[in-house]
């Protein structure tokens, strides 16, 4: 009886020691956190200062040199009066789940791109991930320099469409999904296209992307994310069934209209 009680007594002061490494443990991964807050917070401060303020609020009047200002904040013409489409970036369902999956598994920053195509809707259609060289940590993602003109001869060597090579993605890890000050200073002096596409995430599943414009007219533009997948595809009998339902609603309406 008295060997068991020891036992027993061993096997909670274990567990006591074991709660409060873990304890510590946490509490220096919280204080790690904090710093990486507060330094990236420098970063975007630092870049601030540089750049000055990167967006302004829609329908912000403000002073021209030129004279007079008429209107508001330049905005993207939807709908019949637009000569297309808004864009998107449409996701396949394989792939929107390879990068949620790489986003939720990483604590850390890291880098990859993708393959894309622009279809005749104005949509831009990611057909395939590739990881590029970098260096990453808990606050930055950076292509390794050194080695990314091997890799892109690699890719060309694997028949790769370079062109093609337009989505850049970088996660945030644990921290906020957004377009840092950092990130805005990569996109604008990084590349050489007339066209790029980038994607921001973290570790609980946000995303964003934006598309940036460098020729002939630069334009910058948040991107909406769409995920193509087979179950939101309807058959030809539920697209029936559909047109039929719609069918007999519009002409409930025509009859209550007419009443």
């Amino acid at each position: 009886m008295m060997r068991k009680r020891m036992i027993l007594y061993e096997r909670i002061r274990e567990a006591r020691v074991r709660f409060f490494l873990h304890v510590q443990s946490v509490k220096k991964g919280i204080e790690e956190l904090v710093d990486t807050f507060k330094e990236r917070e420098e970063k975007d401060d630092m870049q601030r200062e540089e750049y000055g303020v990167v967006h302004e609020p829609l329908f912000f009047r403000r002073q021209s040199s030129y004279g007079l200002l008429f209107g508001w904040g330049a905005q993207i013409i939807l709908g019949d009066d637009a000569i297309a489409p808004s864009p998107c970036l449409v996701l396949p369902d394989a792939l929107f789940r390879e990068l949620h999956y790489h986003f939720s598994v990483s604590v850390k920053e890291f880098q990859l791109m993708g393959m894309v195509r622009h279809d005749p809707h104005n949509r831009f259609v990611v057909d395939e991930w590739v990881f590029n060289p970098h260096t990453a940590g808990s606050a930055h993602a950076d292509i390794d320099q050194d080695t990314f003109p091997l890799w892109l001869d690699m890719l060309e060597e694997q028949g790769k469409d370079l062109n093609m090579l337009r989505v850049q993605v970088h996660s945030h890890g644990i921290l906020d999904a957004y377009f840092s000050f950092t990130d805005v200073a990569t996109i604008r002096d990084a590349y050489s296209c007339d066209w790029m596409i980038s994607i921001v995430g973290n570790k609980v599943g946000a995303m964003f992307a934006r598309l940036d414009i460098y020729k002939p007219i630069p334009v910058s533009m948040s991107l909406p994310i769409v995920l193509e997948s087979p179950q939101f595809g309807g058959t030809q009998v539920e697209e029936a069934a559909w047109k039929e339902k719609q069918t007999m609603a519009d002409g409930t309406y025509l009859l209550k209209k007419g009443d």
